[in-house]
């Protein structure tokens, strides 16, 4: 039905062209905005919601998902960059050689992780840095990195 079928100025209950620029709606999710993660040298971590980030739902995996936003450039060879935020699937276990937020001494940090018998060892993606080597009772996985919305201003 048209508005101006409705108001009686015509009989015509279709509009006479087809209404443009119309996209369906996708199902979004609001992702909580936790605080900074270092993409440099470790920074101390703070949970405190600063803002939420709608997302498409059909993008996220179901599980718990948080972004933390990037401070450093130590993954730039992996364009994540200053500024951007990086959506984290929260979990306690990852693979070896996958991108995670890891707390260390209440410190968090973004880097590639790897395992080295007893030694857990945090990877940059940029040569001005040096890997991070610790005991692996001292680093904590909070998860797994999903994706990277960039930030360009």
């Amino acid at each position: 039905m048209t508005v101006p079928y409705l108001l009686g100025l015509t009989e015509r209950m279709e509009p006479e062209r087809p209404i443009a620029n119309l996209f369906p709606v996708e199902a979004m999710r609001q992702v909580p905005v936790l605080g900074t993660i270092a993409a440099g040298q470790p920074l101390l971590a703070v949970e405190d919601a600063e803002e939420t980030l709608p997302l498409p739902a059909d993008v996220l995996p179901a599980a718990a998902i948080f972004a933390l936003r990037v401070r450093g450039e130590s993954m730039i060879e992996e364009q994540i960059f200053d500024g951007d935020l990086a959506i984290i699937e929260q979990m306690p276990v990852v693979p070896d050689k996958t991108i995670a937020a890891v707390l260390v001494d209440d410190e968090a940090t973004l880097k590639t992780v790897r395992f080295l018998d007893d030694t857990i060892v945090l990877m940059p993606a940029n040569a001005v840095y040096r890997p991070m080597i610790y005991r692996a009772d001292e680093v904590r996985i909070l998860g797994k990195l999903r994706m990277v919305v960039q930030h360009r201003g």
